[in-house]
């Protein structure tokens, strides 16, 4: 980090970087922004916060808490493909946040964001747009599309605006489109968890663990919870 700022000291000039530097943290550097380091070093810690999906913890856990490492194995994520779609003018039929599809219905999108009308502060600046965001996949991913590595994004962005025609009566082509795939970001709450909660914490409080666990496999998946669940834990370690 700090060869870092030798080489260009703009970057030492944040309150931020000031503030790293004074105080030597040890776990990231700073180009510009915060990131991991590259370098393979060990860091001894009193506590330990791990915002790592479940499954991936699972992963790096010593052997000697394989029974840790299973429970948490068990909480899986799956994946969506994001389509952000932009069209010329106002042409949705009501505003809105946007709606969920129910999971009866036979369709294979599960919901759509009015991006237009939840962020309005983000549309172009003298020229009128309409910007959608549309959902798919989720647990039926793997099922109706395939593996999320080797899935078509233009078959992805034609049932897209297949659906947003069908639902919205939107026939016009959008001016720009943007197709992502992002891979097991969505933690499944499955039957059971609430108990396999339970069970994980009270391996750790019973092997006395100096581990927290954050992040959005446990106690909310959003960011808002994510964030209020960081922080209680937080306030809780400074009592």
């Amino acid at each position: 980090m700090w060869d870092y700022f030798e080489a260009d000291p703009s970057v030492g000039t944040s309150p931020l970087a000031q503030r790293a530097r004074k105080e030597r943290w040890a776990s990231w550097s700073l180009r510009k922004a915060c990131q991991s380091s590259y370098k393979r070093w060990m860091i001894e810690a009193r506590k330990v916060m791990c915002s790592l999906p479940a499954k991936n913890l699972a992963k790096i856990l010593s052997p000697a808490h394989a029974h840790l490492a299973n429970l948490l194995a068990e909480i899986q994520s799956v994946s969506v493909a994001v389509i952000n779609l932009e069209f010329e003018g106002k042409v949705l039929p009501l505003e809105g946040f946007g709606y969920l599809v129910p999971s009866s219905e036979p369709c294979q999108v599960l919901g759509v964001v009015f991006d237009s009308c939840t962020f309005p502060e983000h549309n172009h600046p003298g020229s009128e747009t309409t910007r959608l965001t549309c959902m798919m996949g989720g647990a039926w991913f793997e099922e109706l599309f395939g593996h999320p590595e080797s899935v078509d994004s233009d078959h992805l962005l034609s049932i897209a605006l297949a659906t947003i025609e069908d639902h919205l009566k939107i026939k016009q082509k959008p001016i720009y489109s943007l197709v992502n795939i992002h891979r097991d970001c969505i933690p499944q709450y499955t039957v059971g968890h609430s108990s396999r909660l339970e069970q994980i914490n009270k391996y750790i409080k019973k092997h006395s663990l100096p581990l927290f666990l954050l992040g959005s496999s446990y106690d909310g998946v959003s960011v808002n919870e994510c964030i209020w669940n960081a922080r209680k834990t937080v306030l809780a370690l400074d009592r």
